[in-house]
């Protein structure tokens, strides 16, 4: 029969707009620690909505999951792979605790449909400094007053992750003083970031005492209360000599004022 024929089905995953259904995840504290156990962490949503503005009904179960630590909120499904927790007034609320492994965890939540889906990174930052730590020159062959530059080996905490970045360890010399900048002047000592866990320094020598060799002694600590030392360098400087550009006009100079005194006592003696 002529006509016009439609073709229609129950709507797909692909038929539905799914732009404004995005969890949007929270934590506190904003950032935790490594440990034996880590930090622990409460994770919060703001309301989720189903298509067509709708708050999820209470008791909707999610997965979530992380990328570090452990969920440690309880199963709310034990027949379902992973972790569920069901929702309250339209929000999620769970907790995970970080371990002994550094760095970013993805945090996820995702409804047992794949329509609703969040994710937060979520920073979990080395411990404390721990020794020894090497100390070395990075030029061999530097010379005093410089400056004189150091660096060191990778700076980690008690499990083996390198220190987070912009991390402070404290820089005290003998014989000499800093020359980078103090990287934080409200805390005692001279602060010295780190950068991928390493720190790179340099210093003025002090020639008052030297002879032929200046000596100068680096030491790095933990904190700035100077209580857990991280390592320890002494090193010997040859003395920069006098540049002979600068030496060779400065020997002139002094040989002509010479002459010049010889000349005139040799003028006045023939006067007299």
């Amino acid at each position: 029969y002529p006509g016009i024929f439609i073709l229609a089905s129950v709507a797909g995953l692909g038929d539905i707009d799914t732009s404004n259904n995005e969890i949007t995840l929270h934590a506190v504290p904003a950032q935790g620690e490594v440990g034996e156990p880590g930090s622990s962490v409460t994770v919060t949503s703001d309301i989720i909505y189903l298509p067509g503005d709708i708050p999820v009904a209470d008791g909707t179960l999610f997965t979530v999951a992380t990328t570090l630590g452990e969920i440690t909120s309880a199963d709310a499904d034990g027949a379902t792979p992973g972790i569920q927790v069901a929702s309250t007034g339209g929000t999620l609320s769970f907790s995970l605790q970080g371990n002994t492994f550094a760095g970013t965890a993805f945090v996820s939540a995702i409804s047992l449909d794949g329509l609703l889906h969040g994710e937060l990174a979520y920073l979990f930052t080395a411990g404390t400094a721990v020794g020894p730590v090497e100390i070395y020159l990075l030029d061999p062959e530097a010379t005093a007053p410089g400056p004189v530059g150091f660096t060191t080996t990778s700076i980690m905490d008690s499990w083996g992750n390198p220190l987070s970045e912009g991390t402070h360890v404290t820089l005290v010399v003998t014989g000499g003083v800093p020359v980078t900048q103090d990287a934080s002047p409200g805390e005692p000592g001279h602060q010295i970031p780190l950068n991928t866990g390493i720190a790179t320094f340099y210093v003025r020598v002090d020639l008052q005492k030297a002879d032929a060799t200046a000596t100068v002694t680096v030491a790095l600590y933990a904190e700035p209360e100077q209580t857990t030392l991280l390592g320890q360098e002494t090193v010997m400087l040859d003395i920069m000599a006098v540049p002979l550009y600068i030496s060779l006009p400065l020997l002139l100079v002094l040989l002509c004022i010479g002459v010049g005194c010889i000349r005139r006592r040799h003028d006045a003696s023939g006067r007299n």
